[in-house]
């Protein structure tokens, strides 16, 4: 393969992988904390190792609490808890 087309390869599968952990993450925002069995599915699905996942997802909710405050309360408190004006925003983002 010549340099050109494993570039354009690379850049598919990291696309895919990011497809892939951006569904995940907008699927859980009520909760985007994957277990550790969740974390192996994403890993052996992308290809990335369970580090990069972690990594991943804390940079992800660290920017969604950066763009929108409001969440940080939401993500980090039990679900009976969370005011109904949060599940609005919640369904809006979906």
């Amino acid at each position: 393969m010549r340099p050109a087309q494993e570039a354009r390869t690379q850049d598919a599968r990291a696309q895919r992988a990011m497809g892939i952990l951006k569904m995940w993450f907008r699927e859980h925002i009520a909760s985007p904390f994957p277990s550790e069995d969740e974390k192996m599915r994403l890993s052996t699905m992308t290809g990335l190792d369970v580090g990069q996942i972690d990594y991943w997802f804390n940079v992800a909710r660290t920017r969604l609490k950066q763009m929108n405050p409001e969440m940080a309360t939401y993500m980090s408190g039990p679900e009976v808890n969370r005011p109904r004006y949060v599940e609005s925003i919640v369904h809006q983002q979906q």
